[in-house]
């Protein structure tokens, strides 16, 4: 990431996420999902100065998705790099050195796909180190 002024900040972040499929086509299934994505994130902090620091951000990107799994109704066998993702984040920073910043925020994920649209709720703990 990079901070290019007091209040913004930006980054390029590569996540990827696997879950057990529960359902193909509303008819109970067993599989697996994988989903990377790549996303371009825009943050914007408040109170800059203090060393609690509330941010809020959002994010556009590109998905990519495999999908391996069967159910009454047949195999879903899919790998799609089609498709738009997009996330809204908010949290807290707490400066605990110069340099070292702890990180508290939530993260929704919602990616438009050609076969779904999926969405993600994720709760978020991290450390940053400030250049």
């Amino acid at each position: 990431g990079y901070r290019f002024h007091r209040h913004y900040r930006g980054e390029i972040n590569i996540s990827h996420r696997r879950t057990d499929v529960r359902q193909v086509n509303g008819v109970a299934g067993t599989g697996e999902a994988e989903l990377t994505s790549f996303m371009a994130n825009l943050y914007y902090d408040f109170k800059p100065s203090s060393k609690m620091r509330p941010y809020l951000g959002l994010g556009l990107g590109l998905p990519t998705e495999e999908i391996d799994a069967t159910s009454g109704m047949g195999t879903v066998e899919t790998s799609d790099p089609d498709g738009v993702a997009w996330n809204l984040m908010a949290g807290a920073s707490y400066r605990i050195h110069d340099r070292i910043d702890l990180n508290f925020g939530y993260r929704y994920l919602g990616v438009f796909a050609e076969l779904d649209y999926m969405q993600f709720n994720e709760f978020l703990i991290g450390v940053r180190y400030n250049f």
